[in-house]
């Protein structure tokens, strides 16, 4: 985890919840921002923003959702399902030190949505990822 708390809800974010019934609280959205590393191969890593409406963030301690968000959210979205929309993406500064590679780097952002069984967005996932964080290997009985 690297950050958490309320921010400003980004234009792409607020476009999403917009007709969304409480979810943002003052124009904000509750953010967890975190990187994934593999623990089998450090050069598969990922940055993601992870987005929660006001109204699960009512419902949901803070420093409970930091240890368990995904639980959470795939709790919340098992009755509705997500979508998944993998795009390629031009690296940002920022994402790039975070990710180890420079600005300009092409790589993947795959946005991951769930909802509840209502059809209400229970999280927007923004997941920025090097190519080679997609390769997975498959073996007989696992």
């Amino acid at each position: 985890l690297l950050e958490d708390g309320w921010i400003d809800a980004p234009n792409r974010t607020r476009h999403r919840y917009a007709d969304q019934k409480d979810a943002l609280k003052d124009g904000q959205i509750y953010r967890l921002r975190f990187r994934i590393v593999n623990r089998f191969d450090e050069k598969k890593k990922q940055y993601v923003e992870n987005f929660l409406p006001a109204w699960l963030m009512d419902q949901i301690d803070p420093e409970e959702i930091k240890t368990s968000w995904i639980q959470k959210v795939t709790a919340s979205a098992a009755n509705q399902g997500f979508e998944s929309m993998v795009r390629p993406w031009i690296c940002s500064y920022e994402t790039g030190q975070l990710i180890g590679i420079p600005e300009g780097t092409p790589i993947l952002r795959n946005v991951i949505t769930h909802f509840v069984g209502d059809g209400r967005i229970v999280s927007i996932a923004e997941c920025y990822l090097t190519a080679n964080a997609l390769i997975r290997r498959f073996s007989p009985g696992n």
